[in-house]
């Protein structure tokens, strides 16, 4: 379970949000039963526009938005295998993230 890895959705709304994507730091996310998770929107013709907040992803050659608004906690034991990693956007992620918080 490492930072950037992309899991099946744990929860309800997996059509519309397949994939989840663990951005807690491995170093905290070892001692703790919870873990900070953003659901991948697919990229459909209607989200095509993109902003800071939605950096743009590939999981399995399909482009996907990081929902990073909805960041949410879940249980670390809700996260199976996970299918893949999008530590090749981490500057982007953690722009949204920060802008997120800070507006910046």
């Amino acid at each position: 379970m490492s930072q950037f890895d992309v899991y099946p959705n744990p929860v309800g709304r997996s059509s519309a949000y397949p994939y989840v994507v663990q951005l807690q730091s491995d170093a905290t996310a070892l001692n703790s039963r919870d873990v900070v998770i953003a659901p991948l929107i697919p990229l459909t013709p209607l989200r095509t526009g993109g902003t800071v907040l939605l950096p743009a992803v590939q999981v399995a050659g399909i482009e996907y938005r990081v929902a990073v608004p909805m960041l949410r906690a879940t249980a670390q034991r809700r996260l199976k295998e996970p299918i893949g990693d999008i530590r090749e956007a981490r500057w982007l992620i953690l722009s949204a993230i920060d802008s997120l918080f800070t507006g910046g």
